[in-house]
């Protein structure tokens, strides 16, 4: 998270007034229900669900639930515990947790399964999500699944930033979110309407007709792109020094806030090297410590 201080006083500023005012009614009756029911939990990332539990007792714990698909990427006309989506999750794990990926993708549909039991209690949902495409992408895959059962849904949309006191605090994702503060975003838990939940599912099986290898969000739609749509990043910040491949995608995600995984870059940078518009100028056993440029 980024705090940027204000000189002025901000003592007529509310944290949330910029968040969703049109839903300041609704948000009010809302949070009266939420605090007299059960919720189950819904975030998109494992690290977020880890942050969250430290913040909750026993009982809440254990309805919390991650949903860690990367649905922004692939093939989504495949179910997603299919072979193709374990092994590209296999992939992407392997990247970002060092891992063989395997105990983690089974992990994750053992989260689909503990949720789908949850969901026959018939508790209220609340999903977490912000704007990036994974998780534009995951909200609209869950609204489809949901058009079975009768849960009530609640949406937590990540704020571009919040005021506190003279800071502002702005985040690039919930994981940026310490676990004491997970709290102050419940009010603006915002109850979704059955027609707006037939409305995102709808979006998923557009998205699924069109079934691009990538998706990305412009001007607030999910779209399918190209697969290099993302690939001017990388050459925004490739040139003819050497440069160590970690450090080119860690500047690349910390500079443009995209919310694209590390492991996508690392796939078009492969891409480059064997179209030959990328060269490998030290190699290395391990990717991310090899040298490159154009």
């Amino acid at each position: 998270a980024r705090c940027c201080e204000r000189s002025e006083k901000l003592n007529n500023f509310s944290s949330y007034s910029i968040i969703n005012e049109r839903y300041t009614n609704s948000n009010i009756n809302a949070n009266e229900r939420i605090g007299k029911i059960k919720l189950i939990d819904i975030v998109f990332d494992k690290n977020v669900a880890d942050l969250m539990k430290l913040a909750r007792d026993k009982q809440e714990i254990d309805k919390i639930i991650y949903f860690d698909f990367k649905l922004d990427m692939g093939d989504i006309r495949l179910p997603i515990d299919s072979e193709y989506r374990k092994e590209l999750l296999r992939d992407i794990y392997f990247v970002m947790r060092d891992s063989n990926g395997r105990q983690d993708v089974e992990a994750a549909l053992e989260e689909v399964n503990r949720l789908k039991t949850l969901l026959n209690t018939e508790d209220d949902i609340r999903i977490w999500y912000s704007d990036i495409a994974s998780e534009t992408c995951g909200l609209y895959y869950l609204c489809d699944l949901l058009n079975e059962y009768k849960n009530e849904i609640y949406l937590i949309k990540l704020p571009e930033m919040i005021a506190r006191d003279k800071c502002i605090v702005s985040y690039k994702n919930w994981s940026e979110v310490e676990p004491k503060d997970f709290k102050q975003f419940e009010n603006e838990a915002r109850k979704i309407s059955d027609k707006e939940k037939w409305f995102y599912s709808i979006k998923w099986n557009e998205l699924k007709q069109d079934n691009s290898q990538l998706r990305a969000i412009i001007n607030g739609k999910v779209i399918g792109v190209p697969e290099d749509f993302y690939d001017f990043q990388i050459f925004k910040y490739l040139n003819d020094e050497p440069i160590e491949q970690g450090l080119l995608i860690g500047t690349i995600i910390g500079q443009s806030q995209l919310g694209v995984e590390d492991w996508w870059y690392a796939r078009r940078i492969e891409e480059g090297i064997d179209s030959g518009k990328i060269k490998i100028v030290a190699d290395n056993e391990m990717a991310y410590k090899r040298l490159l440029s154009i």
